[in-house]
């Protein structure tokens, strides 16, 4: 599996227990409200979504720190080249009108 794909089955891991979590609060919340009795069952389900949670959150904030330190070494890579061409065809355009002046005498 490429690091790309496991980057987005962890995405979906993570958007998946997010819904899971999400439910199960809806649901935590509804109990409360109508003060029915929380399961100890569900109080530890309930735990382990939300460690499970944040350990997916933390994953992808690190995935997030490396692509912006990539993208940053690219974009220093890309505006050094994109520097030297723009600088060599100036050049080049200088001595071609220096060239055409030369001729034009």
């Amino acid at each position: 599996m490429s690091r790309t794909q496991r980057d987005c089955f962890q995405f979906v891991m993570f958007i998946e227990l997010f819904l899971l979590y999400f439910f199960q609060n809806s649901e935590g919340e509804r109990k409360k409200s109508f003060g029915e009795i929380i399961s100890e069952d569900f109080q530890r389900r309930y735990a382990s979504n939300v460690i499970e949670l944040a350990n997916i959150n933390r994953d992808l904030n690190e995935h997030l720190r490396n692509i912006q330190e990539f993208t940053q070494q690219v974009t220093k890579v890309l505006k050094a080249k994109f520097l030297s061409f723009f600088r060599s065809m100036s050049l080049l355009n200088n001595y071609g009108t220096f060239k055409s002046h030369l001729v034009a005498r």
